[in-house]
Order: structure tokens, then sequence, then C-alpha cells
């Protein structure tokens, strides 16, 4: 039952943040020197939330109980969406009287799109893999109890990157960029690997987290210049998707490499699928440019 309920709310999450990210170009059409800054805050916000949601959980189910902890949830949803919806912005977005171009595939039929997708895939996977080995690194060094600090840490690392990377004020070329931490991102987990000690682990999830912020935030700016006519908000939803679906398989692959392996396969194993990633990034990335621009 709580399997069905759990997918249940999944299916119905509302999709606020692809609406704001496609909303993101139109609010600073006059500003678009701030959009580097927009996407970056937007992915650290992400970040605040994986830390703090699972802190308050727990704090709300050990004062009160977990089903408070789920009504309180299911409130929040609620009023989030309500005070996003009633925003002037929100209010005033019309429906693009280019939708009936976006064909059957709809935002699928960008070649961009397909590639961010293929990418934020293993990406994710890798993530995935990494939330689970970790638990199972501080289990096996006789310190269960630091696994929450390890995946908190892990994600300030990752808010510290997206603000860092927020703040360039001359960043190189966007594509450029993207491709960058794409090849950081693996080679930031795999130190991960051969952690001798909770406190060695704890100082290595800093950089392993810098780059994941960024590659969202760069991935997001780049759907801007790929998503196809008619199916802008759509093509927000895609990458993310991918991502937070790689999450999810990562997951459960990572509790049998853990049980038939160990934790550090985990972390070679979550270290070669974003290599993949950044495989993929590579050999598509003459499908990432702006509409109009020459491939390169």
């Amino acid at each position: 039952m709580l399997v069905a309920c759990g997918f249940a709310a999944g299916f119905a999450m509302p999709p606020t943040s692809a609406v704001l990210r496609s909303m993101w170009p139109d609010l600073l059409r006059d500003r678009p020197q701030l959009l580097q800054a927009a996407y970056a805050l937007d992915s650290v916000s992400i970040e605040v939330i994986f830390v703090l949601g699972p802190l308050l959980t727990a704090a709300i189910a050990a004062l009160a109980s977990p089903a408070t902890a789920l009504i309180i949830s299911a409130a929040s949803v609620i009023a989030g969406t309500l005070a996003f919806t009633a925003l002037p912005p929100s209010r005033a977005i019309q429906p693009d009287r280019e939708a009936s171009r976006a064909g059957v595939l709809g935002a699928l039929r960008s070649p961009g799109v397909r590639s961010l997708v293929l990418t934020s895939l293993p990406a994710g996977i890798g993530i995935g893999i990494c939330e689970v080995a970790l638990p199972a690194f501080s289990h096996a060094s006789g310190a269960a109890e630091l696994a929450g600090l390890l995946l908190a840490v892990w994600s300030a690392g990752s808010a510290v990157g997206g603000l860092v990377y927020g703040a360039l004020s001359h960043r190189p070329p966007l594509g450029r960029v993207h491709l960058a931490v794409a090849g950081l991102l693996p080679l930031s987990l795999l130190p991960m690997a051969a952690a001798p000690s909770p406190a060695v682990m704890a100082v290595l999830v800093i950089p392993a987290g810098m780059f994941i912020a960024p590659l969202l935030a760069t991935r997001n700016e780049l759907i801007g210049w790929v998503a196809p006519p008619g199916a802008r908000t759509e093509a927000y939803t895609w990458p993310v998707t991918a991502f937070v679906g790689g999450i999810a398989i990562g997951s459960a692959m990572a509790g049998g490499i853990v049980e038939a392996s160990g934790w550090r396969p985990a972390f070679l194993v979550a270290t070669a699928a974003a290599g993949i990633g950044a495989i993929i990034a590579v050999a598509c990335r003459n499908t990432l440019h702006p509409a109009g621009a020459p491939a390169g």
C-alpha cells in the first residue's frame, strides 16, 4: 500500500520546478546576464531542500509521528503550489501558440533535448549509487550514525559549487562549462572509493558534491537553447525526469552491489556511470547549440 501511495504521490507532484525554469528567460528578458545566476540559484535551492527535507522529516517524526510528517508534507506541497500559481508571472502565462508544432514526440523531437536526457540518466545513476554507498561506508566503519551527516555535507558541497558557478562574472561559453563539469563529476566521485575513515570521507564528499549543482544548472540553461517551439516547458521536465529516474535506478543497483562486493566497488560503479554520462555529453556536444547558431 505504501508503494502504491508513493507512486501516486510522485505521479501527482505539481511540475512547478519545470514551469519556473521555463519562465526564467521571460522573467529576465531585460537582464539576460542574470540567467546564469538564476539557474544556479535554482539548483542550489534543490540541494537545500534535499538537506533540510530529511532533517525536518526526522524531527517531526521524532517529536510527533511519521503520519504527522506526511500531513505537513502534503500541506506544504499544496501551500507552495497555490502560492506559486497566485504570483503574477504564473497567472500571466498563456498557452504557446506554436504548441501544435511540437508533434507526437513533443520536446523529444529536438536532438539537443534527447542529448541532455541521455547524459542526465547515467549521471543520476552515479549519484543514486553514492546515496546508498555513503551509508554503507558509515556502517562498515562502525559509525552508522554519521551517514546522515555525510549526505548533508555532500549536498552542502553541491550548494557551494552552485553558488560559485552562479557568481562567476566572466564565464567561459556555456557549452564548454557544461562539458567541463560533466567530466569533473566522475573524477570527483572516484576518491571516495579510497576513503580510509569517516573523517577523510567527510572531506572527500565536499569536492564530490561541488559539480552536481553546476551540472544541473548548465543543463537547465542549455534546455532553453535547444527546446523546440511549442514544447519549452515540457523540455525542462525531461532532463530532470531522467536524472531523478537515474537516481532511483542507481539506488536500486547500489543495494545489490554493496551486499555482494562492499561499498568500495559501489563508488567505482558510480564513477563509471557518471563517466558514461560525460562521454555521451562530449559525443553529443554538437546538438547543444542555440537555435539558428552553427554547430560546434
